[in-house]
């Protein structure tokens, strides 16, 4: 698989002290706004709330990168695995397992250390 930069993009980060991640962690509203950045257009207004000073008000992503990336946490880790939106969806609905392993990430996504 190319490596992908880690430029601008979409990127659901999901973390787990566990041997492996539910697909379902990914809850429908962000694969939908993820597919919506990579084959199309997400807008999405930043709210006004809380103490800290907002960048600006509004971003666009259009047809950008989209991924999860994935940490399997331990003490010293310093890397995770991007894996496409598409290549997870698919994943998702054809693994015989409810949940992705660090092996399998390594497999279909790509690792970056930091």
């Amino acid at each position: 698989m190319l490596h992908p930069s880690l430029g601008t993009g979409a990127y659901e980060f999901k973390l787990t002290k566990g041997l492996s991640v539910p697909f379902d962690v990914v809850v429908p509203h962000q694969l939908n706004s993820l597919f919506k950045a990579k084959k199309g257009r997400l807008a999405v207004k930043i709210r006004d709330v809380g103490i800290f000073k907002k960048p600006f008000d509004v971003f666009i992503l259009e047809r950008v990168p989209a991924y999860v990336a994935l940490v399997f946490w331990k003490r010293g880790c310093r890397h995770f695995y991007l894996v496409d939106i598409d290549v997870w969806f698919k994943e998702s609905q054809e693994s015989v397992r409810r949940s992705i392993t660090e092996a399998r990430a390594a497999e279909i996504g790509v690792k970056y250390t930091l």
